[in-house]
């Protein structure tokens, strides 16, 4: 039985339909041998029935990576990648993580708005040891390597009210 989304709203969950999760990782060119390597989290953003976004989150120990969001085009500027973006920052949480570090265009002019600053010079000394496997990891991409933001995430909430 297919689950019932309130009509016109952005729904956001952990990823639960194969097909649509499918159809989301080839149109946003993502490694699906990656996610199933990693075991991460990995959550949709429905609009009604139709599957409009996705999101990737990794954790260790008190931070998270959040890898990829995106966004279908016909979809973009909607505040579907707003409400992936809090339901990532709010799943990290809820994993003990302070720091979401995310991966992003050099410039990061979409993750600055969300309050992300370039992690050049802010890596947490505990962090770095994963954060260079996962630097070793996309040097094996093709084109541009992903730049590496982070954001402080201590004092966010985990309870909806």
């Amino acid at each position: 039985m297919a689950r019932r989304r309130p009509a016109g709203k952005v729904v956001v969950e952990q990823a639960r339909d194969i097909a649509a999760l499918a159809a989301l990782v080839e149109e946003a060119g993502l490694d699906a041998g990656r996610i199933a390597r990693t075991g991460a989290l990995v959550l949709i953003a429905w609009l009604d029935d139709e599957s409009v976004g996705v999101a990737e989150l990794t954790s260790r120990v008190d931070a998270a990576l959040m890898r990829s969001l995106w966004v279908t085009p016909a979809m973009r500027r909607r505040g579907i990648g707003a409400a992936l973006m809090a339901a990532a920052r709010k799943a990290a949480r809820i994993r003990g993580a302070r720091r979401l570090y995310a991966l992003g265009a050099a410039d990061g002019e979409s993750l600055r708005r969300f309050g992300f600053a370039s992690a050049d010079n802010n890596i947490e000394s505990g962090d770095e040891s994963w954060l260079r496997a996962i630097e070793f990891e996309t040097e094996l991409l093709a084109g541009d390597p992903p730049a590496l933001w982070i954001l402080d995430i201590s004092s966010d909430g985990i309870i909806d009210r």
